[in-house]
C-alpha cells in the first residue's frame, strides 16, 4: 500500500519538476529575446515540448527539444507574433475609441465587448 502511494507521489513530483523546468526555459528564452522577438518562439517551443508529452514521448530531453524547436520555428513564429500583436493593438484602439464614444450607453459598450 505504501509503495503505491509513494510511486504516485514520485510521478506527481516528476511532472511538477518537468513543468517547472519548461516554465523556466520559457521565461529565460522570452527574456533573452527581449520579449518582443523571444515570446512567440519560446511559446511555440513550449507547446512543441508539451505536444511531445501529450503524444506519449515523456522521456525526451526537455532542454534539447525546446532549443531545437526554438531555433527551427523562430522566423515563422516571430512573424506570427508580430501580426497577432498588431491585431491586438488594433482591437485595443477600437475598444478605447468605443469606450469614449459610448460612455453614456453601457448596453452598446457591453455589446461591443461581447462581439470582440
Amino acid at each position: 500500500m505504501i509503495h503505491v502511494l509513494s510511486n504516485g507521489f514520485y510521478r506527481f513530483c516528476d511532472w511538477v519538476m518537468r513543468l517547472a523546468l519548461l516554465n523556466l526555459l520559457w521565461i529565460g528564452f522570452s527574456a533573452a529575446g527581449l520579449v518582443i522577438f523571444g515570446l512567440a518562439p519560446a511559446t511555440c517551443a513550449m507547446f512543441a515540448v508539451t505536444r511531445q508529452w501529450a503524444m506519449g514521448k515523456t522521456d525526451i530531453p526537455v532542454f534539447q527539444t525546446f532549443f531545437s524547436e526554438f531555433k527551427k520555428q523562430w522566423g515563422r513564429s516571430v512573424i506570427l507574433g508580430l501580426v497577432l500583436s498588431l491585431i491586438a493593438l488594433l482591437l485595443y484602439v477600437d475598444f478605447s475609441i468605443a469606450a469614449v464614444y459610448f460612455r453614456d450607453q453601457p448596453a452598446v459598450l457591453s455589446l461591443f465587448i461581447s462581439l470582440l
